[in-house]
């Protein structure tokens, strides 16, 4: 029997011509070819093919992992939203506004600690004290007054509410 003959390693450039050919082939035409199909890859060649093949294997780890990961945290945002949504709806049912849960915090006049009140004014959302004759609407700063007529009409209204 001939004794084995040792090869020197391959090349870098002979590696890059390697991993060229791998990639042409493919993923499975290489792994048969490793593991002994018609043209079997042997010595720093085999070599070089289990190599790619394990860097592919784990990048496929890694690309389901990330997959795994955004899928997951995309279902907990959609949970997330379904729950505040019908808790919103629940809210809303019970005759509260959006805008009434953003005034939790500051439901009383600043000036003299009424609580504050919401009407329509002529198709305007306002909120505001009655006795201060101070309102505001959303994305407005500076409180404004109603007129006398239509200050005592609400302040009649509220008194009739009051008595019921």
């Amino acid at each position: 029997m001939p004794a084995p003959v040792d090869l020197p390693p391959a090349t870098s450039r002979e590696r890059a011509a390697w991993r060229k050919e791998f990639e042409e082939r493919g993923r499975e035409a290489v792994r048969v070819a490793v593991y002994g199909g018609q043209q079997p890859y042997a010595g720093d060649k085999r070599d070089a093919a289990i190599e790619w093949l394990r860097k592919k294997e784990i990048a496929d780890e890694k690309r389901a992992a990330k997959t795994y990961h955004y899928l997951k945290w995309t279902l907990d945002a959609a949970i997330a939203a379904a729950v505040l949504a019908f808790i919103g709806g629940a809210v809303g049912d019970r005759g509260y506004s959006s805008l009434d849960a953003g005034l939790a915090m500051s439901s009383r006049c600043k000036q003299c600690n009424q609580r504050l009140v919401e009407i329509d004014n002529y198709g305007e959302r306002l909120i505001g004290c009655i006795e201060c004759n101070r309102w505001t609407w959303r994305g407005r700063k500076r409180p404004m007054e109603l007129p006398e007529d239509d200050l005592e009409a609400l302040k009649a209204v509220v008194a009739s509410k009051g008595r019921e």
